[in-house]
């Protein structure tokens, strides 16, 4: 997976549903084959009734393990993939992101969210921002490695190119904008959406939201 260059989370999600499948017969998946692999996808549709995106994961890992790790494209090549279900994504509206955001006591978590929020940007790309990456001069935001491992811009809106100057006077950052305790030394995704639901909770926010909510918003 590594050397297809697969991102952390996509590896995560593919060793997630491979041991899953293996639980799921007790059994290698060496020694199982395309009748094993068509009986599970049907009981996680017809019994567990996952959502669509993650049906479309489990068969992505599935077909991953056999392509690649285990040689036997011809047990999966021909499963489909289903169509995508395409819904309106849910939003906040301002009131309540300026709630939420305002319920943050810490400067970098706060402003990390407003990124996300005023970037349009996935919780991984703005753990891993780095201050080359804010071009104030073109109010752009360089994307780097994004899904799909492509790069792309996206706006820096005046009111985060504000707070990021704030933030930087107070922080004085180094190689990341938010720096933290991963092996790279960013922030960590997980302490966003931990900080992220306090401060949903203390906003009084009783709809079902997540950091990529902000992103939809």
């Amino acid at each position: 997976m590594k050397l297809k260059g697969l991102s952390p989370s996509t590896r995560r999600i593919y060793l997630l549903y491979a041991r899953k499948f293996a639980a799921h017969y007790r059994e290698s998946p060496e020694e199982l084959g395309g009748a094993e692999i068509r009986k599970f996808l049907l009981y996680l549709m017809e019994v567990e009734r996952v959502s669509c995106e993650t049906y479309r994961q489990v068969l992505a890992a599935v077909k991953f393990l056999y392509t690649v790790t285990l040689g036997r494209s011809w047990e999966v090549e021909r499963i489909p993939f289903p169509k995508r279900r395409r819904r309106l994504p849910s939003v906040l509206s301002a009131e309540d992101v300026a709630a939420l955001l305002g319920a943050i006591r810490s400067l970098k978590y706060r402003v990390v969210l407003m990124a996300i929020y005023g970037g349009g940007l996935r919780i991984s790309e703005a753990c891993r921002l780095q201050a080359e990456d804010i071009d104030s001069k073109r109010m752009v935001v360089r994307v780097r490695n994004g899904k799909g491992g492509k790069d792309r811009y996206t706006v820096l809106s005046r009111r985060l190119i504000e707070v990021l100057r704030v933030y930087w006077r107070v922080a004085r950052p180094r190689e990341w904008l938010f720096p933290g305790r991963t092996r790279e030394g960013h922030i960590s995704a997980k302490a966003v959406r931990a900080v992220f639901r306090r401060a949903r909770e203390a906003a009084g926010i009783r709809a079902k939201c997540t950091p990529h909510t902000l992103r939809h918003s």
